[in-house]
């Protein structure tokens, strides 16, 4: 996985452009953190279209080149069709909890033991966590199978990459421990605003930005790295290589059970 790691950065330091429209995407959306209630969903969206866009320049660097147009246009080219490959996994998400919670809920009822309104939250928090854990890796994925195949999104996109990570289990571990170095990048930002004073608000404010700009390049950084190496996965492996769709596709993921619960 280095050498993957080694080939983003590589990617990124060759074409500066990106850093530099980094650079203006966080200003661009700094404010919003201003008003997390109004502009939160936008912040979200916005991050999605950019990411999508540097990993569609990133897969056709030699037909279309480094740019702002390149940008846009692979951005949006992708955008809509990652949205449904996360839409998709919201879906399985939402199942997986509700499973999860009918068979916790369950026992209590028959035994009569339901918990008292704060254990019952840390329960469903509990709950969240480990569904959040087991599934996030395959929001992460979800960006990679419309970059490479523009046709290649929905219900079969996200069999196939459950396909990849049931043959290359490590792929699951590696998407984790990234998550977790990130967030130990963001208790780092508490920590370090803790220590700065309330009065010194000009600082703080720069500060957030810095942190901001580089705990997006991080998460670009592993974003690329991961694509890389996804791509060499389907590359070794000839079943990886053709569109999955219910007619073609007979594997374990294909039923209820291999949906929403595998």
């Amino acid at each position: 996985m280095i050498k993957f790691y080694k080939e983003s950065i590589k990617f990124l330091m060759e074409n500066k452009l990106i850093l530099i429209t980094l650079l203006i995407y966080e200003a661009f959306v700094f404010p919003m953190k201003l008003f997390p209630r109004i502009t939160g969903v936008a912040y979200f969206f916005i991050a999605l279209f950019f990411s999508a866009g540097i990993l569609g320049i990133l897969q056709n660097k030699e037909e279309y080149g480094v740019g702002m147009k390149a940008l846009l246009k692979r951005g949006s080219l992708y955008f809509s069709k990652i949205i449904l490959n996360m839409s998709e996994i919201v879906i399985i998400s939402f199942v997986d909890f509700i499973v999860v919670l009918f068979f916790t809920l369950l026992p209590l009822f028959v035994l009569g033991a339901f918990p008292n309104e704060a254990a019952s939250q840390k329960m469903l928090f509990a709950m969240l966590i480990m569904i959040m854990m087991y599934r996030f890796p395959l929001f992460i994925m979800a960006f990679f199978t419309p970059v490479i195949d523009k046709d290649d999104y929905g219900r079969f996109a996200v069999v196939k990459i459950k396909e990849i990570f049931w043959s290359k289990k490590k792929i699951w571990f590696i998407i984790l421990s990234q998550i977790v170095i990130y967030f130990l990048v963001f208790g780092l930002q508490l920590l370090l605003f803790s220590k700065i004073s309330p009065l010194n608000g000009i600082v703080k404010m720069y500060c957030d930005f810095i942190f901001d700009y580089l705990k997006s390049l991080l998460f670009l950084v592993m974003l690329i790295a991961d694509f890389l190496y996804y791509k060499e996965v389907i590359k070794n492996n000839s079943e990886f290589q053709t569109r999955y769709d219910r007619f073609s596709y007979n594997g374990v993921f294909k039923g209820i059970i291999g949906r929403f619960i595998m």
